[in-house]
């Protein structure tokens, strides 16, 4: 199984590991309160608090078949780039939003309130977190 590592905010490698999905994890980076976010090849989930060095293990159904992670600023959700959709997920690991989109190339919280989503096609899309829930 494929893990995250010991990581920090000044690990060598980390934006290879940032920007590979093939045969590394996926970081994500999330600077407000100094979270580091990890998606591994098992689908585990991980959330480093850089000030305390607490992780906290999510296994985040589905996963595997992720692609792309970001993490709120405040370290309260996620999101990830599924096949076909975004899923935004809090730390119990409950789906709080579902986006039906195409393959997604990029993903970035925006604030709290707002993710980012980039696609193929040249558009990016503003997703409202405080509208809608699932």
């Amino acid at each position: 199984m494929e893990s995250c590592g010991r990581a920090t905010a000044d690990s060598p490698d980390l934006e290879e590991r940032r920007t590979s999905r093939g045969s590394q994890p996926v970081w994500s980076a999330s600077s407000a309160k100094g979270f580091l976010g990890c998606l591994d090849m098992s689908g585990q989930v991980r959330l480093l608090d850089l000030a305390t060095e607490t992780t906290v293990v999510l296994d985040a159904k589905g996963a595997p078949t992720a692609k792309l992670l970001a993490v709120a600023p405040g370290g309260e959700l996620f999101a990830l780039a599924l096949v076909d959709r975004i899923s935004v997920r809090d730390w119990s690991g409950k789906e709080r939003h579902v986006f039906e989109v195409g393959e997604t190339t990029a993903l970035a919280f925006a604030s709290s309130g707002v993710l980012v989503s980039g696609h193929g096609d040249g558009t990016a899309l503003v997703w409202s977190l405080t509208e809608a829930r699932k």
